[in-house]
């Protein structure tokens, strides 16, 4: 008579070997290191409060393009905290939210990265209302969630691995930076027409431009140092945001200075970015101490030597 495993022995062997497929794959597969979703990341600056004497605020340029370190070797004695949210729109409300971020006895400045694609309908979400979300439906600090992060990244081995051409590898700083690279991703012609054709399905509003612009000049009004700065995108990206939404740097520096705003011109020669649209980390370090010497020689002692640094 042929033996058999009882029912339970079965179960607890296919467990046992399941654990196994998953540690396995943990171990062994290749993108581990590719981002999660670290909302916790992004929750840590909706808590900051009175922490710094520059702001900066933008979409995935900004995070993963504004390095406050490499800045702050420039612009010395300045306490510099990365704003940027994925996606972000520069909607009222984002703006508005990163002043308390201020120190009220520093120079209170606001630097914005400006791309066109943050000019949309206001009823599209971002990751700044997508964190705004996340954070009340979590409830428990941003520091528990961080502490989790560790394990729901190792869980990602129950996904589908990312090819190799899509290795991102990215480093979550506290000043809300996020370091990446990646191998340099080959740009075929119909990922340029799907970024033109977001502007086709969500158009650029002059509407939302306009008033920021204004929101802007209401904040310098009130004793804040607004500077503003294009973000990096290579050539043919930058050539395709000014043909569908008409806003190029000649007209942006021309609608601030009309308006007695200052613009920030940065020069990008050299800077590599692996997709077209995000600089690796070396150049996004090159980028801000580029940025932060503009800053300096527009703003002199005001700024760059007024801030409270590290205290």
């Amino acid at each position: 008579m042929q033996d058999r495993i009882s029912p339970v022995t079965g179960l607890a062997l296919a467990a046992v070997v399941a654990v196994g497929l998953i540690v396995a794959t943990v171990l062994f597969r290749p993108d581990l290191h590719n981002p999660a979703d670290d909302l916790s990341f992004f929750r840590m600056k909706l808590d900051w409060r009175d922490a710094a004497d520059v702001v900066v605020l933008g979409n995935s340029q900004v995070y993963r393009g504004f390095d406050p370190e490499a800045f702050a070797g420039q612009c010395r004695s300045v306490k510099a905290l990365n704003f940027g949210f994925s996606g972000v729109l520069l909607r009222p409300s984002y703006v508005q939210a990163s002043l308390p971020v201020l120190r009220a006895n520093g120079p209170k400045v606001l630097l914005v990265g400006i791309n066109p694609l943050q000019f949309k309908d206001e009823k599209f979400s971002d990751g700044f209302i997508d964190t705004q979300r996340h954070d009340k439906q979590f409830r428990l600090p941003w520091r528990f969630e961080a502490w989790l992060q560790p394990l729901m990244a190792r869980l990602r081995s129950l996904e589908q691995p990312l090819p190799a051409d899509r290795r991102v590898y990215w480093q979550y700083n506290s000043d809300g930076f996020v370091a990446s690279d990646a191998p340099g991703m080959v740009i075929r012609p119909s990922r340029y027409q799907r970024y033109a054709n977001d502007y086709v399905s969500r158009p650029f509003s002059k509407s939302m431009y306009d008033g920021l612009l204004s929101q802007l000049v209401a904040i310098q009004r009130d004793g804040y140092q607004v500077l503003v700065f294009s973000t990096y995108s290579s050539t043919p990206f930058e050539l395709i945001d000014a043909r569908m939404s008409g806003l190029d740097d000649a007209r942006l520096a021309a609608d601030l200075h009309r308006l007695g705003l200052a613009y920030l011109p940065v020069a990008v020669d050299g800077l590599r970015s692996y997709d077209g649209t995000h600089l690796d980390a070396p150049s996004a370090a090159e980028f801000s101490r580029r940025l932060g010497r503009v800053v300096a020689a527009t703003t002199g002692s005001n700024v760059c030597g007024a801030g409270t640094g590290g205290r």
